[in-house]
């Protein structure tokens, strides 16, 4: 993971911890099945299991691409540039296809779905 991290200069404070902590940051643990999840006030949300450690990879950096994602959006805000999104989903995208492209389809084929539910709203 740690190379994969470099890779895209992952920030720490944006790595899933290993360890039950009441953070709101993800969490994985292992028994046998791998358990990504969030864990927030003693409660544990969106929790998802799996055998493949591709899937695991593919969970933990969407999530990290996507705060980075947020965070590039903000810094690189254009009032003329239209639907934020655009920005943000480009750079998420950019992101994970330097980790692997089958991760970057993965995550345009879930950002489309949003879009044809919720499209841009500037017009382009």
């Amino acid at each position: 993971m740690r190379v994969l991290t470099a890779r895209i200069h992952a920030p720490e404070e944006l790595l899933p911890g290993y360890r039950h902590v009441d953070s709101g940051r993800a969490l994985i643990e292992h028994d046998g099945h791998f358990h990504y999840m969030f864990v927030e006030r003693g409660e544990r949300y969106d929790m998802r299991t799996t055998d493949d450690l591709d899937e695991l990879m593919y969970w933990t950096f969407e999530t990290i691409t996507s705060a980075m994602a947020g965070t590039y959006e903000l810094m690189h805000r254009n009032s003329n540039a239209g639907d934020i999104r655009r920005l943000r989903f480009a750079h998420q995208l950019a992101l994970l296809g330097r980790l692997d492209p089958a991760w970057a389809d993965r995550c345009r084929a879930g950002l489309d779905d949003i879009l044809s539910r919720h499209p841009y709203v500037d017009g382009r």
